[in-house]
């Protein structure tokens, strides 16, 4: 989940449920983000990993650490929560055309057990991904633009976005927009696109 929800009444109901969370540290909890800052300075690491991608003009490189926190002391509002693993995420990005490189660092909370760093590094890629994706519906889509109180106009268009997305995911253009407005004008290139997706 994301920072927002990072607080002692949201993980006591996940945990007490028996569910594992994994949610992002931000300077909304400004005191736990610094001392987790702190102890990845100072801890041993449990285990880390790499992944690379080349796309949209620049390659990107996501450095995963994962730390057992299970012994650390929390403050006493966190009392009824149980956090066992810190994972790290250094992302460094570069703009293949300029050469100027980005780099960010985020750090992510759990309850789960420092044993699945493996599965903890895979559930942030995967939030990253919707991340991305509700970017496109946002710039892209401009989902925001649509002002209705129709909640039926507003499901049929979410539900047509989705598709939209999905199937540009399938198709992966290096440019969407550019892709979308190839359709526009060549409304043969889409159908044969559908087709090759079997869904027409």
């Amino acid at each position: 989940m994301d920072a927002l929800y990072l607080c002692p009444a949201t993980c006591k109901l996940i945990q007490e449920a028996g569910g594992v969370f994994l949610i992002g540290l931000k300077n909304n909890q400004a005191l736990l983000l610094e001392d987790m800052k702190f102890c990845s300075q100072v801890s041993k690491m449990i285990t880390q990993s790499d992944q690379w991608e080349k796309g949209h003009g620049r390659i990107e490189d996501r450095h995963y650490e994962l730390y057992d926190i299970s012994k650390e002391y929390f403050e006493q509002r966190w009392k009824n929560v149980t956090f066992r693993s810190l994972i790290k995420v250094e992302r460094t990005r570069i703009n293949t055309k300029t050469k100027e490189e980005t780099k960010e660092t985020s750090f992510y909370i759990s309850n789960e057990d420092s044993k699945v760093g493996e599965e903890l590094f895979e559930a942030i890629r995967k939030h990253w991904q919707i991340e991305l994706n509700n970017n496109i519906r946002d710039t892209t889509f401009q989902e925001d633009q649509l002002k209705t109180k129709e909640k039926t106009v507003s499901k049929v268009l979410a539900g047509l976005r989705t598709l939209n997305l999905a199937l540009l995911n399938k198709l992966k253009p290096k440019n969407m927009v550019a892709q979308l407005e190839k359709f526009q004008d060549d409304f043969k290139s889409l159908l044969n696109f559908l087709r090759e997706v079997y869904f027409l």
